[in-house]
């Protein structure tokens, strides 16, 4: 017996009109799409914005299947708005008006981001460039009615980054009739307690921001902590902050040292040192490797051998030239720095001070 299996293949008709296209309508600037299905008949695309633009006109363009191919819609526009209203935040992007190209005279701009109950807002600036003392933008801790000005700013510094300690943050930006700059944009992010950040010359071990938890801070040799070494994440209310405030790390005008080892150096190192500054140490034994760079016959650095300014002058130092290692034959040494009222520059570093270093103590601060 045999099988005989008939097949009849299908029949497509093709019409030509239907593969002809709509033609490629674009990307609007500052956009880009989201989906492309293809711009046949009864296809879509759709489109989005860049962070801080808004989409003015249809998210969505359709290719008609009439008579002619052609989109439902125009080609949809990207703007970088004047203010505006941001819920529910959790990053983002603000513009300048037009951004990137320069704002328009005699604008009244706000924007006001609000984050979900219990967290609160950072503001990362990016570019920045506004006509000095005349197109001012400000920046409140939640609404303008809390009274609360963090900060303004105009001109083409870079600043630095700020946080509120509510749930909400208000951007205010006024232009006058005359110059218009490129504006600004700003990043904006969501947190609870903001970042504390790491003190330059110094680091941080810690990185929670929720309500209890604690940072800590140290510094590098020869820098003394301005500040509480600990600080909390703490809630009041609806608002978030760290308690007490991050600290710094300085090279200051005198300080007490233990240990082994360590490191002196000259006020605020290294930046130049101060004007007219008598900074007197005691310290024990020796003194290794030191870099100097002191104004030459007005600024000195005094070692003498022993307690205090009365002992054996070891010698007097200034400029730039490092003296060789200076060692004492018994168990101290004190040095007096003094600077005048000129130029400044920067004393030394220290960076040995071996054997048996049990104290560094600041005798007199005539001027610290």
């Amino acid at each position: 017996m045999k099988f005989v299996l008939c097949c009849k293949l299908p029949t497509f008709l093709f019409l030509g009109f239907d593969l002809v296209k709509c033609e490629d309508p674009g990307i609007p600037n500052y956009g880009y799409k989201i989906r492309d299905e293809g711009h046949f008949a009864d296809t879509d695309i759709q489109y989005s914005c860049n962070p801080g633009y808004t989409l003015h006109g249809s998210s969505t363009l359709t290719c008609l299947s009439g008579d002619r191919r052609v989109w439902k819609n125009p080609l949809p526009l990207c703007i970088a708005e004047c203010g505006g209203h941001i819920k529910s935040a959790i990053a983002g992007r603000i513009l300048s008006p037009g951004y990137p190209v320069p704002y328009d005279h005699n604008i009244h701009c706000t924007w006001k981001i609000e984050a979900d109950p219990g967290k609160t807002i950072s503001l990362h600036f990016i570019v920045f460039d506004t006509e000095a003392s005349h197109d001012i933008l400000k920046v409140w801790d939640g609404p303008v009615e809390s009274d609360m000005l963090l900060k303004e700013w105009s001109g083409s510094s870079l600043p630095d980054d700020i946080y509120s300690t509510f749930s909400s943050i208000t951007l205010q930006f006024d232009t006058d009739f005359f110059i218009s700059k490129s504006g600004f944009s700003i990043q904006f992010s969501t947190t609870t307690c903001n970042d504390p950040g790491i003190p330059q010359n110094g680091t941080r071990s810690g990185d929670n921001r929720e309500p209890g938890d604690t940072v800590i801070f140290q510094c590098d040799p020869g820098y003394q902590l301005q500040g509480a070494g600990k600080i909390m994440c703490v809630q009041l209310d609806n608002r978030f902050f760290w308690q007490p405030d991050p600290p710094t790390c300085t090279a200051a005008c005198g300080g007490n040292v233990t240990g082994p080892a360590g490191v002196i150096l000259s006020p605020n190192f290294p930046q130049p040192y101060p004007h007219g500054k008598e900074w007197v140490l005691f310290i024990v034994r020796h003194i290794g490797d030191a870099i100097f760079n002191m104004e030459p016959s007005y600024d000195f650095l005094h070692i003498y051998e022993g307690e205090d300014s009365n002992s054996p002058l070891i010698g007097s130092f200034q400029g730039s030239q490092s003296p060789e290692r200076i060692e004492s034959s018994g168990n101290s040494l004190f040095l007096a720095f003094r600077s005048d009222a000129s130029v400044l520059t920067n004393f030394c570093t220290s960076k040995a001070l071996n054997h048996r270093l049990h104290h560094l103590k600041c005798l007199t601060t005539v001027g610290c």
